[in-house]
């Protein structure tokens, strides 16, 4: 649904200013659907504004907005291509930098504000340290992030320490200033159930449509130990429509310009033998939750503990890494990522990285880069 100001309603000018204006006893009324499903009487008696004047504004929005009115006024009931292109230009942001030049590449920038990105992979494999990275990225550029924490590995230390290292050229006071304001902007919600989920989503999501100053990046670490308990048994069609549920709830905050990352447990066959066969094949990799969760994440990054060795992919990054070395050692492991699913890119892409006290990093002929 269309803001309000961007309707043809100049008659209401003056009632639309009082609703879009927040106050500690009114939730501001910004879009469309928000106007037409709040209550008539509650909202005039909250807002001053006569209930006759509600109503009238409310079934001007209710024209404006139908197929009809917008099939005789624009010739087309739906947005264009054209139309859409503008406001993704205009309200959502460039993505946001992990940190690790190569897994940014192999994202298209990096953690896209307006789509699910799923990280999958066995345990150990660097998912989590690669959320903890692109929290700290987003809040580093004064945005906001909600971590959904639902395998109590949320690590304020660890956040903390990721900082600190990407920012060792400064003295230690502004360094820890630095990373009190940077912490600052994330917030951790601990949710262990999928009810505790999506009552959580629907608070977020209804912010996210009534304030300008609402989360811009939200992290579900992770999201099988939601979903998994649901989808046991044949037949089992109340899981499915739980996580259908949940799918949904995603997509609408993704369609608010939130950035979503989830992170998800992979599923095929990861023993070297196999691997070092050839091409590496994604039908061999699959997310958990099973086929219906496979069409849920707009990008999709498969990541392995085995290093190098694992995607057979003859990627440029990949042969100059393996030619230069790689970073060994206790302090930093190499890894892969390999790309299963973009909107914009083709796949597979693969892509190598190591895990430092910096987070994820580039790895470049057996040295550790950091950002």
């Amino acid at each position: 649904m269309p803001l309000l100001r961007h309707l043809p309603l100049d008659a209401y000018e003056r009632e639309i200013v009082i609703l879009e204006t927040p106050s500690s006893h009114f939730v501001p009324v910004r879009t469309a659907e928000t106007l037409l499903e709040r209550d008539t009487a509650k909202l005039a008696q909250e807002t001053k504004i006569s209930l006759k004047r509600i109503q009238q504004l409310k079934r001007k929005v209710a024209e404006e907005c139908s197929p009809i009115n917008m099939t005789i006024t624009h010739n087309n009931p739906f947005d264009t291509a054209a139309s859409l292109r503008h406001w993704h230009a205009a309200h959502v942001s460039a993505p946001a930098p992990t940190g690790c030049a190569a897994l940014d590449t192999l994202l298209g920038g990096g953690v896209a504000f307006d789509a699910l990105t799923e990280v999958m992979g066995r345990s150990s494999t660097g998912k989590t340290q690669l959320c903890f990275c692109a929290a700290v990225a987003v809040a580093e550029q004064g945005k906001h992030v909600l971590y959904v924490d639902t395998t109590n590995s949320f690590s304020a230390r660890r956040l903390q320490e990721i900082i600190r290292e990407r920012h060792s050229h400064l003295d230690r006071r502004a360094c820890d200033e630095h990373a009190r304001k940077v912490m600052g902007r994330i917030a951790c919600e601990p949710v262990y159930c999928m009810w505790e989920a999506l009552s959580l989503l629907e608070q977020v999501e209804q912010y996210a449509r009534t304030s300008d100053k609402g989360i811009d990046l939200l992290v579900i670490d992770s999201i099988t130990t939601l979903v998994a308990p649901h989808l046991g048994g044949k037949g089992n069609y109340a899981g499915q429509a739980y996580m259908g549920h949940l799918i949904a709830s995603l997509h609408r905050l993704a369609s608010c310009c939130v950035g979503v990352v989830v992170t998800n447990e992979a599923r095929g066959d990861e023993d070297l033998a196999s691997l070092q066969r050839g091409i590496y094949d994604p039908e061999r990799f699959r997310p958990a939750l099973g086929k219906s969760w496979t069409y849920a994440a707009s990008t999709r990054i498969h990541l392995s503990a085995q290093g190098l060795g694992i995607p057979g992919v003859e990627d440029p990054l990949i042969s100059e890494a393996r030619a230069g070395g790689l970073v060994t050692g206790r302090e930093a492991r190499e890894r892969a990522a390999v790309l299963l699913k973009h909107s914009s890119k083709p796949t597979p892409e693969a892509a190598p990285f190591a895990i430092t006290a910096a987070g994820v990093v580039d790895v470049q002929s057996g040295a550790e880069v950091g950002n």
